[in-house]
């Protein structure tokens, strides 16, 4: 999957996103994700959600919104690209009436309903917007399963191909086994994305082994030196695909981690492309957007440092036509930790495809030379997104800062 982000409260009503579908479909992503959409309660945090059954009056104009966007999953679907939405159904805003309704299907404290929340710098930060449901225990559980298959029945009905489910380690793995399950039996073509930032690599294990179809796996935060990311991505490849990503809605914005640095936003929008059989971007990444993005307050677009349109454009082609991009493949380091240039080298699951991948981890010029007989046989293809050399058969590259080459095997 090549995935483009459209955030809502970026955006802003839902007439203004079909130019950003017909954009991406031109820079050749081919699903649309979108972050939820319903009424939301008194934070305004999207992921705050007062009733599944309304959409925010925020991104739609006509009646009750459903068939506005009805009308936008059926344009995305005629793009030939997939139209994956959020579920969040580990946490409801504090005003949602199922709190009233059915109070068994949440967790109480003290005679409130329990809010969640997160470890930050050693403290609890308690999320006093969100009240968290009762997933796990109690007679309910079988009536609290009914209603959500039916939330995911209506939006399969609407065309969505798919969702990506929020926090969804913190849910317990038969809850998801049953939803996945009653899903694809209405059609195996629905999509589970399993969101996992923030969770040990366990906990991701144990909710790729619930039958998602792709976890998020953790990239972003590879410094290229230390084992742990590529011994995390060879573990799960044999569970479940996975999705790269250069930042998200929850993460600061790339341009503005590294000081407005285009060559570095290129370097790791490509390596997403390259890791792992998904790559997901936001709106804005191609335009060096430096502002986080708020959940909770819509905000118009900013003006951004570059424009890089194009380059996204040529590292999504190269996804789509080399099928070992599109899998989860044998991939180990042949370089050492403390070398300025990165060498990955991968072969696909069927032995046919063999890649190496020259990443320069500095700011400056960098000399790689090998025999590449050594490593990918007699001759290769450079196929680089950039300085592209053709057919090669000797290793010796003078690689710009942040810059990567990539060698395929003949």
């Amino acid at each position: 999957m090549i995935i483009y982000n459209i955030f809502p409260r970026l955006v802003g009503k839902i007439l203004e996103w079909y130019s950003h579908v017909s954009r991406a479909k031109q820079l050749h992503f081919d699903a649309i994700y979108i972050n939820p959409i319903h009424l939301t309660g008194y934070s305004k945090s999207l992921y705050a959600i007062r009733d599944y059954n309304r959409l925010d009056p925020d991104f739609f104009s006509v009646g009750d919104g459903w068939e506005e966007f009805r009308q936008f999953i059926a344009f995305v679907r005629n793009q030939g690209m997939d139209l994956i939405m959020d579920l969040v159904i580990n946490h409801t805003a504090n005003e949602n009436s199922l709190i009233q309704q059915h109070p068994e299907w949440f967790r109480w404290e003290n005679g409130q309903v329990k809010h969640p929340g997160c470890w930050e710098d050693g403290r609890w930060v308690s999320w006093g917007d969100l009240a968290e449901v009762e997933n796990q225990n109690g007679a309910h559980i079988s009536e609290l399963r009914q209603y959500w298959q039916n939330l995911l029945n209506r939006y399969t009905d609407l065309g969505v191909s798919g969702f990506r489910c929020d926090a969804a380690y913190k849910l317990p793995a038969d809850l998801w086994r049953f939803l996945i399950h009653t899903a694809k039996e209405r059609d195996p073509r629905t999509l589970f994305l399993a969101e996992t930032l923030g969770c040990t690599h366990e906990e991701t294990k144990r909710t790729a082994e619930a039958g998602f179809d792709y976890v998020f796996n953790g990239l972003k935060w590879w410094n290229f030196n230390d084992s742990w990311c590529l011994d995390s991505y060879s573990d799960l490849r044999r569970i479940t695909k996975s999705i790269a990503f250069p930042e998200s809605h929850d993460t600061e914005r790339l341009c503005k981690e590294s000081g407005g640095n285009v060559e570095i936003c290129k370097q790791r929008y490509l390596i997403s492309c390259l890791f792992s059989s998904g790559v997901m971007m936001p709106l804005g990444f191609e335009w060096g957007f430096r502002q986080h993005v708020d959940v909770c307050q819509n905000r118009k677009m900013e003006w951004g440092l570059f424009n890089i349109e194009d380059f996204i454009s040529k590292c999504n082609m190269l996804k789509a036509h080399y099928p070992i991009f599109n899998e989860e493949c044998l991939q180990f380091q042949i370089s050492y930790p403390e070398d300025p240039t990165l060498v990955l080298k991968q072969i696909s699951n069927n032995g046919t495809e063999a890649v190496l991948i020259l990443v320069n981890k500095t700011g400056q010029c960098q000399t790689y030379r090998r025999r590449l007989k050594e490593i990918l046989g007699e001759q290769a293809l450079d196929i680089s997104v950039e300085d592209s050399l053709g057919t090669i058969s000797e290793c010796n590259f003078t690689l710009r800062p942040y810059q990567i080459k990539i060698l395929y095997s003949l």
